[in-house]
């Protein structure tokens, strides 16, 4: 996926508190959820963010993997 949508939900995922569904991601910045689900996928492997398997989205209340920013670890 694109560097700049990885960027744009690397910002929503850090402006706002709380784990979101892909879904809310996707309206929230009008991209197709497609393009959501594959991005935050990737984003997890490299560090700064998290995943759930089964919570709910802080948005929507909706139970699914939801991603959330993570405090890194300075260093």
């Amino acid at each position: 996926m694109p560097a700049a949508i990885h960027r744009e939900i690397a910002e929503f995922l850090r402006e706002l508190p709380g784990p979101f569904c892909s879904q809310c991601i996707a309206t929230a910045l009008a991209l197709s959820l497609r393009q959501v689900t594959m991005t935050t996928l990737g984003m997890v492997k490299h560090g700064g963010f998290a995943m759930e398997p089964d919570a709910p989205c802080s948005r929507c209340g909706a139970r699914g993997r939801v991603i959330r920013a993570v405090a890194e670890e300075p260093g």
